[in-house]
């Protein structure tokens, strides 16, 4: 029930926890979450393999690498100083190829565009862990 309760809907703004520290909370338990999925995807001898290679467990992939670290054992949101620069990271699972960005005072989202078409690769890791580090 825990998991319809937090999933069953988009988190926008006005469904997260209010307060920093119950938002960073929030958002380590959502990625703990995402990390028991990998790992089953990844280390569970009965789960298919073509699991790993679905657009959406790639999506999840590239966000928790972006988003989250493992801390002695945790899963740990990174810090604002140890994520990707803007243009290189996925801001939005919901739209991978959307972007923030700051320009002064202006915050904005912007799609980036595919001038080329990219095969999705598969690759076969030993762990989500590796993936995350």
């Amino acid at each position: 029930m825990e998991w319809f309760d937090r999933y069953s809907r988009t988190i926008e703004e006005y469904h997260l926890p209010k307060g920093i520290d119950a938002r960073k909370e929030y958002a380590e338990v959502i990625g703990s979450d995402g990390m028991e999925v990998l790992e089953r995807v990844w280390e569970d001898a009965t789960a298919p393999l073509e699991l790993r290679c679905l657009p959406a467990v790639d999506i999840l992939r590239r966000t928790w690498v972006h988003q989250y670290q493992i801390v002695e054992g945790q899963v740990r949101l990174r810090d604002a100083k140890n994520i990707p620069p803007a243009g290189e990271r996925m801001d939005s699972p919901y739209d991978p190829d959307a972007r923030f960005g700051n320009k002064r005072s202006t915050t904005c989202v912007e799609r980036r565009n595919k001038c080329h078409n990219r095969r999705n690769k598969c690759h076969n890791r030993s762990s989500p862990q590796s993936l995350i580090l």
